[in-house]
């Protein structure tokens, strides 16, 4: 998180990853067919190639696009144990279980957007913005509408 946020309050890639895998534990328990333990593995692990690459804002990340999946697919070959890295791979999939773990990480820098702002940290609110509408196109998804109304009730905190 950027925009303002001392460093001293911004929240770590631990405790996003430690957020979101709760979020998709919620989550999943609501999906049939959901595995509620590998969708919480995902969210764990999704931001680890951060740890080397940086936390790259959305700017930066749109401007090199695929670019950025190579890096990360080099980073996760070459920096992790091949069982850390093919879970983290697994996050980049089309399953339920990756798509939970993608709306959890979205949702979880919604709930940190909401605390910086109620802190006075308004600049954080184009970040939240900008998730909120990737929300809305991840519940567009077939399989995710069933829980929409857990959704609003997560962004609402």
């Amino acid at each position: 998180m950027q925009k303002g946020v001392p460093p001293s309050l911004g929240e770590t890639i631990v405790e996003h990853s430690f957020m979101s895998s709760i979020i998709s534990l919620y989550l999943c328990s609501e999906l049939k067919g959901c595995n509620a333990e590998k969708a919480c593995v995902l969210s764990l692990l999704h931001d680890f190639p951060e740890a080397i690459e940086g936390d790259l804002n959305k700017f930066v990340s749109l401007r090199i696009g695929k670019e950025k999946r190579e890096i990360e697919d080099e980073i996760v070959n070459n920096y992790f144990p091949k069982w850390m890295g093919n879970f983290i791979k697994m996050t980049w999939e089309g399953s339920i279980e990756a798509k939970i773990s993608r709306l959890a990480d979205r949702l979880a820098t919604i709930i940190m957007a909401n605390e910086y702002i109620r802190l006075g940290f308004n600049d954080v609110g184009e970040i939240r913005e900008t998730y909120l509408k990737e929300v809305e196109d991840l519940l567009k998804e077939d399989i995710l509408r069933n829980i929409s109304g857990k959704v609003k009730e997560l962004i609402e905190l």
